[in-house]
């Protein structure tokens, strides 16, 4: 596991894209006294900036980048989890709460950040060689389930009258 990037609440804008730019990372924890308080995504920051006016319309992007601290920006609560938590559960997290990342978590710490990016990669990865298998396993299903629900009967019936 490489190492997590994380800002303080009150750093800057500039310094949180910069993160995103240098690391190629799209998420970054946010911390009040090494305690996990937030996050921000990239998305987080661009919808963020498409609702802020500028006021100063003299204000260049830079300066405004700079005058904008993290903790505006930041979602709140962050969803966690332990770092020995299973795929399936931090899956279900990530569905459940509707978000794009979860915080991982040891001791108290941030340990790790995992995207559904990464557990896409990671499924895909699983898939592989068996994705036939799987296509067929499901189609079984879709079709044993059918048949116990009569809807195969159903179906013939409505084939038969040309529906």
């Amino acid at each position: 596991m490489s190492e997590v990037i994380i800002l303080e609440r009150n750093d800057d804008l500039k310094t949180l894209l910069s993160c995103f730019q240098h690391n190629s990372i799209s998420h970054v924890p946010i911390v009040e006294e090494g305690k996990l308080i937030g996050m921000v995504s990239k998305t987080d920051v661009t919808d963020f900036l498409a609702r802020k006016e500028v006021q100063d319309r003299n204000e260049s992007f830079s300066e405004l980048l700079k005058n904008i601290k993290v903790k505006e920006v930041m979602i709140q609560p962050v969803i966690k989890a332990e770092v020995t938590e299973s795929r399936k559960e931090l899956l279900g997290k990530l569905v459940d709460h509707q978000v794009g990342s979860v915080v991982l978590t040891q001791d108290g710490r941030v340990a790790g950040i995992v995207t559904e990016k990464d557990l896409l990669q990671y499924f895909d990865a699983s898939f592989g060689e068996e994705e036939e298998s799987a296509t067929e396993s499901f189609i079984s299903q879709v079709n044993a389930w059918m048949h116990n629900h009569g809807v195969t009967h159903i179906s013939k019936a409505l084939s038969d009258i040309g529906i």
